[in-house]
Parts: structure tokens; sequence; C-alpha cells
């Protein structure tokens, strides 16, 4: 898999100071055009793309999930995601909705600093996410 930590796409990829794609725990901060909620017990909702395992792990609210993903310069595609089966409240699990749905619809990613935003194939945000924590 290629990464695109290098490049500084308007329509995907990373500014030279930017934190990098892969490797950081990326923690959701809109979805859908809406401030994102915390999940279960106030835990963020996650993102972490391992690029040693082509492998994408997180938090969606209620569940972790992990999955590959393939990654081409500003192309980004994750494959099915599997879950863990807990049950939460339906504001959590509604907020778990909408991330792996955003998720399944990602096509393309920006990062502008300590910020990702994942797009769908017209360009489009349908989540952003900011940097927390050091890269692998």
């Amino acid at each position: 898999m290629a990464t695109a930590a290098s490049c500084s796409h308007a329509t995907g990829g990373a500014s030279p100071r930017a934190a990098p794609l892969e490797g950081t725990r990326w923690v959701l901060a809109e979805v859908g055009g809406q401030r994102a909620a915390t999940g279960l017990g106030d835990e963020p909702v996650t993102l972490r793309l391992d690029r040693a395992v082509s492998r994408v792990t997180g938090y969606a609210g209620v569940n972790r999930f992990s999955g590959d993903y393939e990654l081409e310069g500003a192309s980004l595609r994750f494959g099915p995601l599997a879950t863990t089966r807990r049950a939460g409240p339906p504001e959590a699990e509604s907020l778990e909705t909408s991330v792996l749905t955003a998720l399944a619809a990602v096509t393309g990613w920006k990062i502008t600093g300590e910020s990702l935003e994942l797009l769908d194939q017209t360009g489009a945000r349908l989540m952003r996410f900011d940097a927390a924590g050091k890269p692998l």
C-alpha cells in the first residue's frame, strides 16, 4: 500500500507539517455535519490506521471495530468492518450507526494540520477527526 503522507492535494493528502494519516490516533470531532458526541462512558469515537498490516481499528460509540483499508495517494477505502456486539442506549447506538455508515462511504481523505477529513466520492466531508496522541 502506498502512503500519502507527503502529498498536499486539495482532494486528499497531507501537508508537510501535518499529523500522519497512518499511526495517529484520531478522535472524532464531526460526523454528518454534526458535532460528535462521545460514546458509552464518555469514551470518544476513535480511528487508527496501521500501515504495517493495512488494518483500521477504532471505537464507534458502543462497539470496537476493525478491518482492512486500501490507501493509494488521496484515495482511501475501508473494507468490511467487524464490530463487537454490545448494545447501548439509543443516542450511543445512533452515533455508532452514523460513524459506521460514514466509514463505509469514504473514498478519500485530506489532512490539514491536526485535522483529518474523510471524504465521499464527490469530495464532500463525511467526518472530521482531530489528532490525539503521538504516531506509532
